[in-house]
């Protein structure tokens, strides 16, 4: 009976502790005391952001743009390992990005350098007869002898494609170069282009000055040797004086060391003092011709016979017709960039596989960032 009297106090201080912990729980939505963490905010899942739409329109845009760059790069890396032999017109004709071998006649007196990046330079040689619309393009190196007319490997390229196109035409558009052609050509192209002799059109005007190389068919240059027999000028000019050959007022026209220089004049000069010179025994002293530069104008060249010194030069003593010549690299011009090979581009099919991977998740991107941003918005506002 005692103890059955005294169980409710016993249990009085459980109960207790269990008000207390209630009380000290916080009613939902109470105020967060300072200095405590909201449990609530917590247990809050944030949001990942999502790509913008114009940051994804610009990767895809980036990554495409980039694709299209490298797809010459892939098409030249898909070529086979051996070079395919294709002529001049092949060139020009066939499509780009191309491994080809060429074996040209080359303008060697028209080399272009140009200076690329990292100091590496390049030489720029044009083909004979194309107008300047294909080039070969090999290293420029001063060590490295580039082979005149030989056979040329590897990359064709358009050269707009290319960044040496402005360079190119610039540097050639910005000076005159030394054309030659023969006479024969210049009259028959009358005002019109002139054909030189490697093939090339060039248009000179009337007024425009030209030389023309001559080659006087009645003078001759006696170059003699001295030696035992014959030790000094006066011994010399005294043979070839009773040669017939001299004058006995001529005097040498220069004097070098160990032999002297004598001009004639007479039909057929040389071929007059070689007869003589054979017929006296002598065998140190040989003649030459005598070949002068006279300038002149087109105009001039064209109205008739040219004449020197009032004397008239047939048509047969001119050598060469030199013209101070302008020349244009037309838009459709090719090169031939010597040394590229297919192995070299192996990197462009992974890029390009990578690149569309890129593009393509990004345009997942781009689709979801537009109902995002556009079409739930709108369709919450309707």
């Amino acid at each position: 009976m005692a103890d059955d009297a005294h169980a409710p106090d016993a249990a009085a201080p459980t109960s207790g502790r269990a008000a207390a912990a209630r009380s000290a729980a916080p009613e939902p939505g109470a105020p967060v005391p300072a200095g405590t963490i909201d449990p609530e905010l917590v247990r809050l899942r944030q949001k990942a952001p999502g790509v913008g739409m114009v940051a994804a329109l610009s990767l895809v845009v980036l990554a495409g743009w980039m694709a299209v760059r490298l797809l010459p790069d892939l098409r030249f890396s898909r070529a086979g390992a051996e070079p395919m032999a294709i002529g001049t017109e092949g060139l020009l004709a066939g499509p780009a990005d191309r491994f080809v071998e060429l074996r040209p006649d080359l303008v060697g007196s028209q080399v272009v350098r140009l200076r690329g990046g990292k100091a590496t330079e390049f030489r720029l040689i044009p083909v004979a007869g194309t107008g300047d619309r294909a080039w070969i393009v090999v290293d420029g190196s001063p060590w490295i002898e580039a082979p005149l007319n030989g056979g040329y490997a590897g990359r064709t390229r358009a050269l707009d494609d290319t960044p040496m196109a402005s360079a190119l035409r610039g540097y050639v558009a910005g000076r005159t170069w030394p054309l030659f052609a023969n006479l024969a050509a210049v009259r028959a192209a009358g005002a019109g282009p002139i054909t030189t002799v490697s093939g090339d059109p060039v248009t000179v005007a009337p007024t425009d000055a030209i030389e023309v190389d001559l080659v006087l068919a009645d003078a001759a240059t006696i170059e003699v040797t001295f030696n035992t027999r014959l030790p000094d000028e006066a011994t010399w000019r005294a043979a070839l004086v009773g040669a017939g050959i001299l004058d006995a007022a001529a005097r040498p026209s220069e004097m070098q060391k160990g032999g002297a220089r004598y001009g004639v004049q007479r039909p057929d000069a040389v071929a007059d003092v070689t007869r003589r010179l054979e017929a006296a025994g002598l065998w140190a002293a040989r003649a030459s011709a005598v070949a002068r530069v006279v300038p002149t104008t087109l105009g001039e060249l064209l109205r008739g016979p040219l004449t020197v010194e009032g004397r008239v030069v047939p048509d047969a003593q001119v050598k060469l017709v030199r013209i101070a010549g302008r020349r244009v690299v037309p838009g459709d011009a090719r090169l031939l960039i010597v040394g590229e090979k297919p192995a070299d581009y192996w990197y462009a099919l992974p890029l390009v596989i990578a690149l569309g991977v890129i593009a393509l998740l990004f345009t997942w991107a781009l689709a979801r960032a537009v109902r995002r941003e556009l079409i739930v918005p709108r369709r919450a506002a309707a």
